[in-house]
């Protein structure tokens, strides 16, 4: 990217400003003298790196967040496919572990779900923000009611 020489020269002065500020551990009078500029400009430039580092790095947080919640879509997808799976081999087996007909499926993939929705909700705040929590036991009852539902069962 070319810059003018106005721009050029003001982004090499926040350099370093910010060099002499926080390596050095001048002060903002020292840098000012030293580079022939106001202590208002040298607080001026400080400021608006700050701000830019604070935006800076709340784009990267968001963009972590991002990758983690991805990564908990996909491994709750396999623990759903998986749970689907053992509804479809317990009824074909017989070994139903309830003792009625059909099957209740493998808890631990309804454990793993729930894993999943808990660390998306910690991630994005949810629980902090309703005060509340559930127990796991309590939640998982109600995901294979809710399963239940879906598939006709009963």
């Amino acid at each position: 990217m070319i810059c003018s020489n106005k721009a050029c020269k003001k982004a090499g002065t926040m350099k370093r400003v910010a060099e002499l500020y926080l390596y050095a551990n001048r002060s903002q009078s020292d840098i000012a003298a030293e580079l022939g500029i106001s202590q208002p400009t040298v607080n001026r430039y400080l400021k608006e790196m700050r701000q830019a580092w604070q935006k800076s790095a709340l784009m990267d947080f968001d963009e972590a967040k991002k990758r983690e919640l991805a990564k908990i879509d996909r491994l709750e997808e396999e623990y759903w496919t998986s749970w689907k799976k053992s509804l479809r081999d317990g009824e074909q087996n017989g070994t139903g572990q309830s003792g009625k007909s059909g099957c209740d499926g493998n808890p631990r993939f309804l454990q793993g779900i729930q894993w999943c929705i808990n660390k998306r909700c910690a991630i994005l705040g949810i629980n902090a923000a309703k005060g509340t929590k559930k127990n796991d036991a309590q939640t998982i009852a109600e995901l294979v009611k809710g399963q239940h539902a879906d598939t006709g069962k009963r």
